[in-house]
């Protein structure tokens, strides 16, 4: 084990005992996996219009465990997934879907191997995922940002590999939180990717479908109205502030939310035009890395789990890094600072500072990892402070 790997070993190891108070947490108080769960066995019993009823989704999730948490307001083709589940007792279904999960993140870092030409393996990879605290805190509460995570990375495989078509078919899988995925596809779009608009658009119009299909016109009414009431209902579980992105960002700022909303959609379309139409040219993964970056800032609603789509972005800055480029040594020891520092947020309820590693991500990206940028992003994100120098 290189030099290297043995730090990601330690900096994982060192996350675990977060992980397990993560779990004792959630077990005492609720996961949000008790959302899905709660759909999937909604549909089993009631398929139709009702899945996007509150009441009965809080009726239900009382009945099977005792409490009421979380509303279920993604798009009915995911139920394809906790629907068997929800034929399980509620813990072991949610461990099976952990162990799913790291799966998925086993079949995403030999993604990323790929993409980076196996300047970050999949080891390696693996290892720094685990010493990130977003993972830690999806794998606790059950959530599908990892699956999510796995979906881009693919897309973005074949993206690299110039086969746009199959890259935008496979994004289009991705629309259960199509508030990442709609701005990606924004601006390849943008920057003239035609196949890839074809392929994202047959496949996304047939997950639309087959939602349609599964809930009908009343359901999707339903469910665009408990979107609507979920943004403006903390007792729904979401609130701006600990959002990881510019509205997060702009929402501490900016007491108004009137103002503040306009201020993100504003700051947000400048962001997706400026990437959309930059005109220095730039490697086809760096390209798919810049956008979810972007994705990431610009999203309408983001949760800290959310930034494990940002795994793919650092994995292609460490491939990117000039090798022999010295970082500060005792940042290695900072890395652990991240996921202190998510505890120490979680305190005061305000993720919004999270949003400076994303925009620092998208920054050396889009300058092709100088060196003074990447420095920066040591101090910035500093699970970054030890990179694979291929």
């Amino acid at each position: 084990m290189t030099g290297t790997r043995t730090e990601w070993a330690v900096l994982a190891a060192t996350n675990f005992p977060v992980f397990v108070l993560l779990v004792w947490l959630g077990s005492h108080r609720m996961e949000d996996f008790s959302a899905f769960y709660t759909a999937g066995f909604l549909w089993r019993h009631f398929p139709g219009t009702g899945l996007y009823d509150l009441n009965l989704q809080m009726e239900t999730q009382r009945n099977l465990l005792g409490y009421s948490g979380l509303p279920f307001y993604h798009l009915p083709y995911e139920l394809a997934i906790y629907a068997p589940l929800s034929l399980l007792p509620y813990r072991a279904a949610l461990w099976l879907w952990r162990v799913v999960c790291l799966g998925l993140l086993l079949f995403t870092c030999a993604t990323l191997t790929r993409i980076t030409d196996r300047k970050v393996n999949s080891r390696d990879g693996f290892l720094m995922s685990l010493s990130f605290f977003p993972v830690l805190l999806c794998l606790a509460q059950g959530q599908d940002s990892i699956l999510l995570l796995a979906i881009i990375c693919a897309s973005a495989y074949f993206y690299a590999s110039g086969r746009d078509a199959t890259a935008g078919a496979i994004l289009a899988l991705g629309l259960f939180k199509f508030q990442f995925v709609l701005p990606i596809v924004a601006i390849l779009v943008l920057r003239r990717k035609g196949r890839f608009a074809v392929g994202f658009a047959a496949v996304g119009s047939a997950m639309a479908a087959i939602s349609l299909a599964m809930v009908r016109p009343e359901g999707v009414s339903r469910l665009a109205g408990l979107i609507h009431n979920a943004q403006a209902s903390t007792a729904l579980g979401v609130s701006p502030t600990i959002m990881p992105n510019l509205r997060g960002l702009l929402s501490t700022i900016v007491k108004t939310p009137a103002t503040a909303n306009l201020l993100t959609l504003g700051a947000s379309v400048v962001l997706v035009l400026a990437v959309g139409f930059a005109r220095r040219p730039v490697q086809r993964p760096l390209e798919f890395a810049a956008a979810t970056c972007v994705a990431t800032l610009v999203s309408y609603h983001m949760n800290p789990h959310d930034m494990v789509i940002l795994l793919l972005p650092i994995a292609l800055v460490i491939a990117q890094l000039r090798k022999g480029e010295q970082m500060v040594e005792h940042l290695t020891i900072l890395a652990y600072l991240s996921t202190v520092a998510y505890l120490l947020f979680l305190n005061i309820s305000n993720f919004a500072g999270y949003v400076l590693p994303a925009a620092a991500l998208l920054w050396i990206l889009m300058r092709k990892a100088a060196v003074a940028p990447s420095v920066v992003c040591a101090f910035l994100y500093p699970d970054l402070s030890r990179i694979n120098r291929g």
